[in-house]
C-alpha cells in the first residue's frame, strides 16, 4: 500500500532513524527530560515524531480543558447512602 504523504514519511523516517535515547530540553519550561529507548520504539510503531515538551507540559495541556471553575454539591446516588458529594458535574446532567 503506498503512503498518501510520500514526504511526511520520509521525513518522519528520517527523524525516527537518528532519535537516540538520552536528554531532552523542554521547548515549554527548558527543563531537562529524558527519552528511552523504549519510548522510541513507541514512537517508531505509531509512526510519530520523538515529544519536544516534558510529561510535566504536557499533563498542564491536557488538564487545562478539564471544569475545575465550577463544582456542584448533590446527593449521593448510591444504594444505601444520603451523603452529599461534590462533583465537576451538574445535578441536571442525567448521566
Amino acid at each position: 500500500m503506498s503512503a498518501k504523504t510520500p514526504k511526511f514519511d520520509a521525513l518522519l523516517d528520517n527523524i525516527l532513524g537518528t532519535a537516540k535515547p538520552g536528554p531532552v530540553t523542554c521547548q515549554e519550561c527548558q527543563k531537562t527530560f529524558n527519552i528511552f529507548e523504549e519510548d522510541i520504539k513507541m514512537y517508531r510503531l505509531l509512526r510519530v515524531p520523538p515529544q519536544k515538551i516534558c510529561p510535566n507540559c504536557r499533563q498542564q495541556r491536557r488538564l487545562a480543558f478539564l471544569n475545575y471553575s465550577y463544582i456542584f454539591r448533590h446527593p449521593c446516588q448510591a444504594p444505601g447512602h444520603t451523603e452529599k458529594v461534590i462533583s465537576l458535574m451538574s445535578p441536571n446532567i442525567p448521566w
